[in-house]
């Protein structure tokens, strides 16, 4: 879930990135930048970016097979 603090304005970023990044890291969650106060990237960790979308993969990969299944019975 992205915190308040997990927002930053891409001005920010482009000014403090090795702050911005050294947060990022430290926290593995996402964080969100905003252009003229708008959500426009989320920046996250590399890893923690790999294990959500190899959660994300397995309960696809589930939710296929659960399917399959109810359409066999």
């Amino acid at each position: 879930m992205i915190q308040p603090n997990d927002i930053h304005t891409l001005t920010d970023f482009k000014r403090n990135s090795d702050g911005v990044v050294e947060r990022i890291a430290n926290s593995r969650r996402p964080h969100v930048l905003t252009v003229e106060g708008a959500p426009r990237f989320v920046v996250q960790e590399a890893s923690a970016y790999q294990e959500l979308v190899e959660v994300l993969e397995a309960l696809l990969a589930g939710e296929r097979r659960t399917r399959v299944g109810a359409e066999d019975r």
